[in-house]
């Protein structure tokens, strides 16, 4: 579904709002127009949508929590170079690694990535991995990875269901930015 917004009648004519002011707007979803009000607060929820490094952050941190944990990371799938590009993490481990890459047939998320499929990993040094794919229709973008805490037991069927939702969740808001970026 894509949503359009256009320009308030004020706007077009240079006017400004105040604070708090709801404005008049045109949407369009799904190729069907539709007239209504959008408070100033959803306009600034909406340009921080737009922010692509905030909405990785919200991500991750939405992801972490759906799944219990406090160690998490977003790889976002570089279909030119045949990488995955590491988009965002959040626990303990060092924010360094935000940027670095590596090839998409490693580990875990390799395997995730090929199939499109959710996996927990065997239990190793007291923690357990799950992996989950951000899928958007037919393709693909990247891969979620998330890590138990070391006392935590071992992540279930019922974790794997609920991580591998809120990746598609995830998923389709990176895609939904993606368009209305453009």
């Amino acid at each position: 579904m894509v949503l359009a917004l256009r320009r308030t009648r004020r706007q077009a004519r240079g006017g400004a709002r105040s604070r708090g002011e709801h404005a008049d707007r045109m949407f369009v979803v799904a190729g069907h127009e539709f007239e209504g009000r959008i408070s100033a607060g959803a306009d600034a929820a909406l340009a921080a949508f737009l922010d692509l490094d905030d909405l990785l952050r919200r991500a991750v941190a939405y992801a972490s929590e759906s799944a219990g944990t406090d160690t998490s990371r977003i790889l976002l799938h570089d279909a030119d170079a045949h990488e995955f590009v590491v988009a965002a993490v959040i626990g303990p481990i060092d924010d360094t690694i935000r940027g670095s890459r590596f090839k998409e047939t490693t580990g875990i998320a390799g395997a995730v990535f090929k199939s499109g499929r959710a996996h927990i990993a065997p239990r190793t040094s007291g923690r357990t991995l799950m992996a989950a794919p951000l899928t958007v229709g037919d393709r693909t973008i990247g891969v979620v990875e998330t890590v138990s805490r070391a006392a935590d037991a071992a992540f279930t069927s019922a974790d794997l269901e609920r991580f591998a939702s809120c990746c598609g969740l995830i998923a389709v808001a990176l895609e939904n930015r993606n368009k209305l970026a453009l």
